[in-house]
């Protein structure tokens, strides 16, 4: 996978010196906190882009459904899938040999060409976002508040094959109320589930928003237990599900590869992409009630979810930040007010 331009890492200007190095050490601003988290499978959306001459292609002129859309690959085609990552670990024929392996056995489903072609998925989503991510939360969360999800709601409004399942950026829309604001987009059927559960997001990014903690049921992350809050189709204050270490297994193997590649001269960068998505301050986000309790000047700290590109090197972690703003409201929460 290549790129027109990548972050630049030792930055005098915007950064002020090289960012993997000022992580590690701890010097940065430490008056935030932080959502952090990920979707159950980041790596499907981009099979049919960058391995679909290996079984993955996909044709929106039939359905998602259609077993031509299927991706059920053979072992020749999982295998030459895993090799085009090769190259970020130094071509090392051991390592791929580990890394077919170690993924051929992760998915639940019951045939074998389902397992090659979800092995193949999880890999891209561990080592492109969710291990970096995790990563990155490790290091953060010595120093300020950090609350991770793992979300596992999927979309009705998802127009690709059901078994790419909960896909990389399709949580946004329900952080931004998509489902109450264009509801001709879901399923009639479970539309009401979809806009109680858009409804639950944002009142937690709400209170995030506010208060710098989303609810007292969601436990900070530290890199002991590594906890983090599922978001699912069943997820409310009543019913909320704590999991722990989210593809540990996976990311800690990855992480012991790419520090035995990092010492090899074919070895090559990674990319490793998003978290997810909000800045608070609190002139922006503060209710009427808060300003007139004055929490809004008591709590003037800045909070932000951060959008980042993450590049590895050797065993530290590059960071580059990108921002949006999400402004919550008691309008998206309930349009009728």
């Amino acid at each position: 996978m290549t790129f027109p331009f990548v972050p630049v890492s030792a930055d005098p200007n915007f950064f002020k010196g090289d960012v993997f190095k000022r992580l590690r050490k701890g010097n940065f601003k430490k008056d935030f906190s932080a959502i952090l988290g990920t979707v159950e499978d980041e790596g499907t959306y981009w099979l049919p882009y960058y391995v679909a001459d290996h079984g993955f292609s996909f044709d929106p002129s039939i359905s998602p459904e259609d077993p031509k859309n299927a991706a059920l690959i053979d072992e020749s085609q999982y295998q030459q899938s895993m090799k085009l990552f090769l190259p970020y670990f130094g071509d090392s024929s051991k390592i791929g040999e580990a890394l077919t392996k170690e993924y051929r056995t992760v998915s639940r489903r019951r045939t074998l060409k389902e397992k090659l072609r979800d092995g193949v998925g999880r890999f891209i989503g561990d080592y492109c976002f969710t291990c970096g991510l995790i990563e990155f939360a490790d290091i953060i969360a010595d120093y300020v508040p950090v609350y991770m999800y793992y979300f596992t709601m999927r979309s009705t409004a998802n127009p690709w094959p059901k078994w790419m399942g909960v896909m990389h950026g399709y949580e946004i829309e329900y952080f931004f109320g998509q489902p109450i604001a264009r509801p001709s987009l879901y399923d009639e059927k479970y539309l009401e589930t979809e806009q109680r559960f858009s409804k639950y997001i944002l009142q937690l990014w709400s209170d995030f928003c506010t208060t710098g903690s989303p609810a007292p049921y969601w436990p900070k992350y530290n890199k002991r237990d590594r906890k983090a809050l599922v978001l699912s189709e069943q997820s409310s204050s009543e019913n909320n599900n704590i999991i722990e270490d989210v593809h540990g297994r996976q990311c800690k193997l990855i992480n012991k590869w790419k520090k035995i590649a990092s010492k090899r001269k074919s070895w090559k960068y990674s990319f490793l992409t998003k978290s997810e998505v909000i800045i608070r301050y609190p002139h922006w986000c503060s209710s009427e009630e808060t300003e007139k309790s004055g929490d809004a000047k008591k709590n003037n700290k800045y909070t932000m979810i951060m959008q980042v590109a993450p590049f590895h090197n050797e065993a530290v972690l590059k960071m580059i930040f990108s921002f949006s703003v999400v402004m919550l409201t008691k309008k998206a929460l309930n349009p009728a007010s």
